[in-house]
């Protein structure tokens, strides 16, 4: 939208969708969340039933597994976000945008992903909800900041919820800020959530049948 570009942006990182973001668009992943990925996670002694050989999950990994495998089902955003922010921060070579799907970047993926059902990672997440507008940019601003970490975004409707990350707000005027983000749903390109402080409103794509024309 004109008016809108992230080239004025008061706040920012040099992260970008290309190349720090994955260049593949977020769906069900090719292998599920599965045992060896709950191992990795906590460990075979939390997990399994045996102390040494093969590893039967006890009934409460078994069952949390498979809740996290049957999540994938919607797609993977949360894990995506979680992996490019975290090897931009690294500093991490090749860029996101140039690693293929594979079974080494599948894991990371779900691993991450299963995060979000960690129990400190949903208090701290339900922490953040409810803040007004002007609170919600005023967090992703700070998290821009030189030597701070930066937030990854979590945005709702009714169709389900959707993670971003964030690299740039800008203000377009006294009540409209735009806040730019990489979104799975749309790997490679610039998008932004239009915030209305005054009017208490925001409004963003997450998907659309004719991506080209949105």
């Amino acid at each position: 939208a004109a008016g809108w570009g992230a080239d004025s942006a008061e706040t920012a990182l040099a992260y970008r969708p290309d190349p720090d973001g994955l260049a593949f668009p977020n769906a069900a992943p090719p292998e599920l969340f599965g045992v060896d990925d709950a191992i990795a996670l906590f460990g075979e002694s939390a997990v399994c039933q045996e102390q040494s050989g093969g590893c039967t999950p006890t009934a409460s990994a078994q069952a949390w597994i498979a809740l996290v495998a049957a999540a994938t089902a919607g797609g993977v955003c949360e894990g995506m976000v979680l992996l490019s922010l975290d090897r931009y921060l690294a500093g991490v070579e090749p860029p996101s945008y140039q690693l293929p799907l594979d079974t080494d970047t599948n894991n990371r993926i779900v691993r991450l992903f299963a995060t979000q059902f960690l129990p400190e990672v949903q208090r701290a997440a339900q922490s953040a909800r409810g803040k007004n507008l002007r609170d919600v940019v005023a967090t992703i601003e700070s998290g821009l900041a030189a030597s701070a970490t930066p937030y990854t975004v979590g945005i709702y409707g009714p169709d389900g919820g959707h993670s971003l990350v964030p690299y740039a707000v800008r203000h377009v005027s006294d009540s409209q800020v735009a806040v730019y983000v990489y979104d799975p749903n749309w790997p490679g390109l610039d998008r932004f959530i239009e915030f209305d402080i005054e009017h208490e409103t925001w409004r963003y794509s997450m998907s659309t049948p004719d991506p080209s024309a949105d």
